[in-house]
């Protein structure tokens, strides 16, 4: 398991895209969409991983997939706590201002094309600058009152904040795969922040060693937070 979120529980948040899911529907936010079976056991197994930290909190955005993902790894984390719907994390979250004016949008072009536009502050209909949509989330982070904190999100929202982060004009290459995200550490005026891939574990045999939970695939980035509030 990765130290950034494990080793610093009191500290530490972790941002995940939600499961796996079914495919959108042509001329379809896809809203309702579903976890399939694959997403829910993944998400189940990934709680088993963390079942020995006491999460303070967990929020998600009020999307399906994303509470359905939320639900299984507090299921196989073995834990009961309440799930906060927050439309920071989605629908909208935190780079749309105006949900209807954004929305035909979202219809016409692909996520990626409308993620990069972003980076290249490009003025788009009913959205938010990449600096803006960010520091709303940082705030967001910044609110959580119990840590350790699992977040579910979606992967336009985690590309733009890792380009934010990291200081990237590639989109693409931030995309994530589902429940891969962000680690991010409160510390003290600043938050730090590692991106991560997640391995799912697989069944090992007498004598394997347990390969780790968590690939980190940056190292960190260190954000002044006074700068942002």
């Amino acid at each position: 398991m990765f130290d950034s979120f494990t080793s610093q529980p009191k500290k530490s948040l972790l941002l995940l895209r939600h499961g796996h899911r079914e495919k959108t529907p042509k001329n379809s936010f896809g809203n309702e969409l579903p976890l399939t079976l694959e997403g829910k056991q993944r998400a189940f197994s990934l709680g088993q991983t963390i079942r020995d930290l006491k999460i303070g909190e967990c929020h998600t955005s009020p999307l399906l997939r994303c509470v359905q993902t939320a639900e299984k790894i507090l299921e196989g984390s073995n834990q009961k706590i309440e799930i906060k719907n927050s439309k920071i994390l989605g629908d909208p979250g935190p780079f749309i201002s105006d949900p209807v004016e954004a929305g035909p949008l979202f219809l016409e072009t692909p996520l990626e094309s409308i993620a990069q536009a972003i980076v290249d502050n490009q003025k788009l209909p009913g959205m938010r600058t990449l600096e803006e949509g960010s520091h709303l989330f940082v705030r967001h982070v910044l609110q959580v009152g119990k840590l350790p904190c699992i977040m579910i999100s979606h992967d336009i929202i985690i590309s733009l904040l890792c380009c934010f982060f990291f200081k990237s004009h590639n989109a693409q290459k931030f995309m994530p795969n589902y429940l891969e995200g962000l680690s991010i550490t409160r510390e003290n005026s600043h938050i730090i922040v590692h991106l991560e891939k997640y391995n799912e574990p697989k069944k090992l045999g007498l004598g394997e060693e347990a390969p780790q939970i968590f690939h980190r695939r940056k190292a960190a980035v260190f954000i002044d937070t006074g700068a942002i509030c």
